[in-house]
């Protein structure tokens, strides 16, 4: 029988790593030698020039055009997936930004000193929740008034008078 291991070094032997590429070996042999390939880099090294020298399979030329729809179609979602979350973003960032909600206190004391009501008491900090809730209210009562002024007497047929 072949040895699996040389005797001085302990290296795997050139009989063991072409049975482990042509797939002779028992299932004992072989999970030797993979646990000798884990370990040892220099046949691990070896055993991989000798599976380099084996030709490569080649895919059948029918799944080429299949594969490339598919990839173009993940791309294309990818893509919109991501301009849309851009801008959404930007809409935030620009609706955060009007609502002055990146404004700096020491920025907005300026602005109240400089207003002709500056002689009232300053109020507590600025928060982001004051400003989500002011901007919440604005956009409340212009919903509210825009749908009241909607006159929708007669349109519906069936309406009584």
């Amino acid at each position: 029988m072949n040895e699996l291991f040389e005797e001085q070094r302990g290296h795997l032997t050139d009989y063991a790593l072409g049975a482990l590429a042509s797939e002779d070996l028992d299932e004992l042999a072989r999970l030797e030698i993979a646990e000798h390939l884990a370990f040892c880099d220099h046949c691990l090294e070896r055993y991989t020039h000798i599976l380099d020298r084996e030709p490569l399979l080649e895919t059948p030329d029918l799944f080429v055009p299949s594969v490339r729809r598919a990839f173009r179609r993940k791309m294309a979602r990818l893509t919109a997936s991501r301009y849309f979350t851009v801008s959404v973003s930007a809409c935030i960032a620009l609706v955060l930004w009007v609502t002055g909600v990146f404004s700096l206190p020491a920025a907005r004391r300026q602005e109240e000193k400089a207003r002709p009501d500056a002689g009232l008491p300053a109020g507590p900090p600025f928060s982001i929740t004051q400003a989500a809730e002011a901007t919440f209210n604005n956009w409340a009562g212009g919903l509210s008034d825009f749908f009241g002024s909607i006159d929708l007497r007669g349109v519906f047929s069936d309406e009584k008078k």
